[in-house]
């Protein structure tokens, strides 16, 4: 099954506000529009703001995996918070629908770092007394936030019964079906020294400034930044 990332923003501003993950957006962006305003955190306090004004927000697909999901989400909303972006998240990710309370009593299965599985467990609990570590060592490990326990173990959720593929490494994940419509992905140019980007990501790595400073500027929001750069979409 495949699993898509996506982010939620703002329809008249752009900015992004949440990044999720979805077995089927139609219904999750549903589900966001009508009972997400209803929850008593940030995600729901900005969709209970943006229903007030007769606004819905956008939702559009950055990623998408079949495998490691977990992963793939908690290294999306780490990569927006580094560019700057005020996520409403109120985790890092990983949890899917799991509650931080819940995880105790999820089932996992414990692999060698080659894939060679060794034991199941009825609980996290149980997985964490077995290797003699915490059951946060362990949470770690099955969102996504660390690949190995000790660094030696691979934990999956459920029962599972049969090898699974070595421990990956470390590594950075690139757009999988990157929206040619989308703000992040449209060609800017610094006005001051004439050098055309193909997003502003990609001018926002060049001066070592973050993608919100240059998309306000693009906005009308600022003028410029500290060190004197404009820009303009193209």
């Amino acid at each position: 099954m495949t699993t898509y990332i996506y982010t939620l923003e703002h329809p008249i501003t752009n900015e992004i506000r949440y990044i999720g993950k979805t077995n089927s957006p139609e219904r999750r962006l549903h589900h966001h529009w009508t009972v997400g305003h209803k929850s008593n955190n940030k995600t729901g306090n900005w969709l209970k703001s943006l229903k007030k004004l007769k606004l819905k927000p956008i939702m559009t697909i950055i990623d998408e995996t079949t495998d490691d999901w977990q992963q793939l989400e908690m290294y999306w909303i780490s990569q927006f918070k580094t560019w700057g972006f005020k996520l409403t998240n109120h985790t890092n990710g990983g949890e899917g629908a799991y509650g931080g309370g819940q995880w105790n009593n999820v089932s996992v299965t414990a692999f060698t770092k080659e894939g060679v599985i060794i034991k199941s467990f009825e609980s996290q609990k149980q997985c964490a007394q077995y290797f003699n570590t915490t059951q946060g060592n362990v949470k770690a490990v099955v969102t996504g936030k660390n690949i190995l326990l000790l660094k030696k173990y691979q934990i999956k959720l459920g029962i599972l019964k049969e090898n699974i593929n070595p421990a990956p490494k470390y590594k950075s994940y690139e757009w999988s079906n990157k929206p040619n419509n989308h703000w992040l992905s449209k060609q800017i140019k610094c006005i001051e020294d004439d050098l055309v980007f193909n997003s502003q990501t990609e001018a926002s790595k060049y001066y070592n400034i973050s993608v919100t400073t240059i998309n306000n500027i693009i906005n009308g929001r600022s003028k410029k930044t500290r060190n004197g750069k404009s820009f303009c979409s193209l």
